[in-house]
């Protein structure tokens, strides 16, 4: 079993039903995954802010966010279509994914707002691009104040959460989901 790694800012995708897809230290960060269960190819995305800045626009600009520094998938608006185009690449189908996010966490408690929580923020951009684009998001384990590892299994579409010090759970098997599932 190969574990691939899907660091700050980065996407992984495969069809190797041997693979699990894992994004790390989701604390504020979002992690996306992506599975069409009829081609299994699979996909994780680690978002770590909600939108490009205004600034960001443009074809020059374009082909300057794919920068080391400044890749589109570091972006909710961004990201979560380059991760699509991703699995299509492999054989994906866009209206046959399946979609789940864990992470989104409060990391400051001094944060009293909504609008300065980037952790909620995160997760309600890339719930609303995921909706879209028309992809159901059948599973969720987002929020609170502890960091989370978030897991995707390229055979069946499992997805993990395990919160830090704590025990992995199940919040979908993306292959079989029929309905909206929140943790």
């Amino acid at each position: 079993m190969a574990r691939i790694t899907a660091g700050i800012a980065e996407c992984r995708v495969s069809a190797d039903p041997q693979d699990v897809l894992v994004a790390l230290g989701l604390g504020s960060c979002v992690g996306v995954a992506l599975f069409d269960p009829h081609a299994s190819v699979a996909g994780l995305l680690h978002v770590m802010l909600p939108e490009r800045p205004a600034a960001v626009e443009g074809p020059a600009a374009r082909r300057a966010a794919t920068t080391q520094d400044d890749p589109l998938t570091k972006y909710a608006d961004s990201g979560v279509p380059e991760l699509v185009a991703a699995v299509t690449r492999l054989g994906a189908v866009p209206w046959r994914l399946k979609a789940a996010i864990g992470g989104g966490a409060m990391m400051f408690k001094s944060v009293s707002s909504a609008g300065m929580n980037i952790g909620l923020r995160n997760a309600e951009a890339v719930a609303a691009v995921l909706q879209q684009m028309r992809i159901p998001l059948v599973a969720t384990a987002t929020g609170g104040t502890a960091g989370r590892t978030m897991s995707l299994y390229v055979d069946t579409g499992r997805v993990t959460v395990r919160e830090a010090g704590g025990t992995e759970t199940e919040i979908a098997v993306l292959s079989s989901v029929a309905r909206a599932v929140t943790a």
